[in-house]
This record gives C-alpha cells, structure tokens and sequence, in this order.
C-alpha cells in the first residue's frame, strides 16, 4: 500500500477553519454569480416592464430580457433581487479576505499543493456553477481526499484531470455552457465516447455516465461493475483542496469506496490507490464495505481491519 502522511495539528485544525469559511463563502460565491448584471424597469408604449439584463459569456455584450409588465409578482421579484444583491455587497467582501489570509497560512503550512494553473481551471468551473454537475474520477481526487482525511498522500505532479457527468440528461447543455464559460475551448469526441477538452494549456476529459460504466466493463468483471455503479449512484461528496498559491480549489469526488473499486478495476499505478484508500476510508468509521464488495473486491478486504477508529 501506499504511505500517507497524517497532518498536524496544525494542519487539521487550519483545515477545518478553512471548511467552516467556505461552508459559508461558496454559497454566497454562487449567490453573486447568480446576480452578475442587473434589472432595470422600461417605459415600452406608455407600460412599465422588468427587464433582466446581464453580460454574453462570450461577447461581453449587454443582453436583456423581459420579466414581464409590471404587476405586484413583478415588483416583489424585483425587491427580492435588489435585497440579495445588498447583502450579497455587504457579506462577501470581508469573506474574501478572510480567504485570502487563510491562503496565505495554507501555503505557510504546505498545504498547497495542486499545480496553481489546474487550481485556477477549477476555481473557474466551480465559479461557472458548471463544477456541481461533475465529478472527479482521476487520480485528482485524491487531492480531495486529502482533506476528508486530513491525510497527505503521495504527490501527483500533474495531475490528470476526468470527470463523469452525474446526469447524462445534461450532456448537450453542460457542453454549451462550457463554451460559453471558457471562450476558445475546444473539444473532440473519441469512439470511446469521452469528449476531450483543451482550454489554454489545460487538458481535461468528460464522460457521460453510460460511457464510463461501459469502459470500466471492458476493464472489470461484471460483479466489480455492478459494485461500483451502485456506490457512483449515491451523492458525490463536496470537498475542497489547496493550490499552490493556498487558496481553496472546489471539487466534487467521488464515495472513497467507489474510488478505491474503481482504482483496483483499472490496475496499473492506480492498483495501489485502492487498498490504501479503502483501509483509510473504513477506519474513519464514516465508510464500509457491503458484504458483495467484500466479496467481489477481496484484494480490497483483505486490507482491511478492525483497529481503531481514527
């Protein structure tokens, strides 16, 4: 298995100021991206109107839209935006420094680690609202599991970067506002059915959900696959890591037993993921295996034990 590093003290503790900071500036992040633009009332033929306009993603211009004539709904839909925007101006500022002084005592503690130009890409796709629909199925998850487990595992200079769609229904559209999100990108859909994607000097991959089992059942036995689909269908588990530069980068992983089932299908440097993962994952107390896991993943049980809780 792999060695892994518990944190100090220091780190752990760092780690869960960061978790309380960003269980509160994250929403309020997706909040203000929500309210990018503005509204405005017209005068159109002697009748008021509630226009909603905002910046195109990709030509920067002023684009609006009608909410309708003005009525009582009309007018609390309005009220309502202007609150969330006040509160929005007051709240997030002083969060944004705090950020950005816990970055600083991020990087002090070497937490940092992730390429900085992989931590921006990914600031920009959680800050898109594109991040919720994906999750991570590369080795780059265990930079998120880092901070589950408050554990450091060995370092993955460049990490590659796959995610799987958690809803296929989604594929055509998520596409689109990727375009829009990150101008230039260009992508290319291979006869596996993963859709690879550039954006400057970033590389990533994308599957759908049908086309990741249907790989990992050319990789695995049918049992492994069923396994590993079960534990993908329950939610991703939202966590964060450090760049480089300290600050938090969003990311979306998956259940850790799911990983390490998947890392044990795929074999290779992956192989050595999978015991380590799953060990560290049943001694927090918060993850098990079920008996047909046990069964199916034995090279994964027999790993296991029943030491103390961490």
């Amino acid at each position: 298995m792999m060695d892994i590093e518990p944190y100090s003290a220091e780190q752990k503790r760092h780690v869960r100021e960061v978790q309380d900071l960003w269980a509160r500036y994250a929403p309020l992040m997706a909040e203000s991206r929500d309210l990018v633009g503005g509204m405005q009332w017209k005068t159109i033929r002697g009748r008021e109107y509630l226009y909603r306009y905002a910046p195109d993603p990709v030509t920067k211009k002023k684009r609006s839209t009608s909410l309708g004539p003005r009525t009582a709904e009309i007018e609390a839909i309005y009220a309502r935006f202007m609150e969330r925007r006040t509160l929005v101006k007051l709240d997030l500022p002083p969060l944004e420094e705090a950020v950005s002084t816990q970055a600083r005592v991020s990087k002090a503690l070497r937490l940092g680690r992730l390429p900085r130009a992989t931590g921006e890409f990914l600031g920009k796709l959680g800050n898109s609202g594109l991040g919720a629909h994906l999750v991570v199925t590369s080795e780059l998850a265990m930079f998120g599991y880092e901070t589950v487990f408050t554990r450091e595992f060995p370092s993955i200079e460049t990490p590659a970067l796959q995610f799987m769609l958690l809803d296929d229904a989604i594929a055509v559209d998520l596409l689109t506002e990727l375009a829009s999100a990150f101008p230039g990108v260009t992508s290319r859909q291979h006869r596996s059915g993963k859709i690879a994607l550039a954006y400057e000097d970033i590389h990533f991959e994308i599957w759908s959900r049908a086309d990741f089992m249907g790989e990992l059942e050319h990789q695995g036995e049918y049992d492994q696959v069923y396994c590993i689909g079960e534990r993908l269908e329950g939610d991703p588990i939202a966590t964060f890591t450090f760049d480089r530069s300290g600050r938090p980068v969003p990311l979306s992983v998956p259940d850790p037993i799911a990983f390490s089932m998947m890392a044990t299908v795929r074999g290779g440097i992956d192989a050595e993921l999978g015991p380590t993962l799953a060990r560290l994952a049943t001694r927090s107390g918060r993850f098990e295996l079920e008996d047909l896991e046990i069964e199916t993943f034995p090279e994964l049980a027999a790993h296991l034990d029943l030491g103390p809780r961490l």
